[in-house]
């Protein structure tokens, strides 16, 4: 029988909630305070914590009292498992939300020796930037025209989420975060001539955003507004969302845009929402992928990437159509 022990986990807010209480706050300003990261970052944070934690158990060390040195082991044991530099900068704003300081008053993420750890670890590992898309955008759009995507009317409710979800993700540039907030709310979901105004329910902040700034709006044009082919409608990200939320509007039980194509047509978590946009690049055929592994998040930006390979791709007019 396995007697091992688990760490006990340390979460953010907790952590955040009795550190203000220890400051002087009162226990409602502290559970202000506790709610200062968002909810994404807080469950990152609390998963890294935990591996963090582990670590620390193994080596019987006090997760919030760990020396400098300790810290940098840690973040060369991330290193040393071939973590990415941005996943390793992440576990130490993890660490240094619970972590007391060292003596010279350094923080987990001022410390000057962790900043030159970091940056060794950059010059020997460079982050790797793919200037090209990892699938043929074309490809995956001639799938999406023909069945079981097209007709749209024919499709069915998966297909026609799927393929709406892609279109609108690949010709916002948005985070799919952003895509995910999207309401079907009154004043949410706004049709104008030629395009579509889309804007996420009022909690959400997307992750470039803070207090300041502007709410997010995501304006998508129709296709006609920017070709004059007949076949192009095929693509069309608004002629998709018409469709899908008439599809949709009597069997919805969320006002999140984008809801599960199953009964009771419920809010998605992020996760589903990954899945429908491998599931509409796979689509394509083996000769639409460019790498081995296709991961959904690489659908931002690739309209910017396209254009730069295929001499303006988006949003220009073609005697032959968007794919020439």
């Amino acid at each position: 029988m396995d007697n091992t022990v688990l760490p006990k986990p340390i979460q953010s807010v907790a952590n955040n909630r009795n550190s203000g209480i220890e400051a002087g706050l009162s226990l409602r300003a502290a559970d202000f305070t506790s709610q200062c990261l968002r909810v994404s970052t807080r469950t990152t944070y609390d998963s890294r914590l935990l591996h963090y934690t582990r670590w620390c158990r193994e080596k019987e060390i006090d997760p919030s009292k760990a020396s400098l040195g300790e810290i940098a082991d840690f973040l060369i044991y991330l290193y040393d498992k071939k973590l990415s530099i941005s996943t390793i900068k992440g576990y130490r704003s993890a660490i240094g939300v619970i972590h007391n300081g060292f003596p010279n008053g350094e923080s987990v993420s001022s410390s000057i020796m962790l900043m030159r750890l970091m940056k060794s670890f950059f010059l020997n590992k460079p982050n790797r930037k793919m200037l090209s898309p990892t699938w043929s955008l074309p490809k995956v759009l001639q799938a999406l025209a023909r069945p079981p995507y097209e007709p749209m009317q024919e499709a069915t409710l998966k297909e026609l989420t799927i393929k709406t979800f892609f279109l609108v993700e690949a010709s916002s540039e948005q985070r799919q975060s952003s895509i995910h907030a999207l309401s079907s709310e009154t004043g949410h979901l706004c049709w104008e001539k030629n395009k579509v105004r889309l804007l996420p329910h009022a909690r959400f902040l997307a992750k470039n955003q803070h207090e300041a700034s502007p709410s997010l709006e995501i304006v998508l044009p129709s296709i006609s507004s920017l070709s004059s082919v007949p076949e192009d409608r095929l693509w069309c990200p608004v002629r998709a969302l018409k469709c899908h939320v008439h599809r949709t509007r009597e069997l919805r039980s969320s006002r999140q845009l984008f809801v599960s194509y199953q009964a009771p047509h419920g809010a998605v978590s992020r996760d589903s929402i990954s899945r429908w946009i491998v599931t509409a690049i796979k689509a394509g055929g083996q000769e639409a992928l460019f790498a081995d592994k296709i991961q959904a998040h690489d659908t931002q930006g690739l309209a910017a990437s396209w254009a730069l390979f295929n001499r303006g791709f988006h949003g220009k007019h073609h005697e032959g159509g968007i794919l020439g």
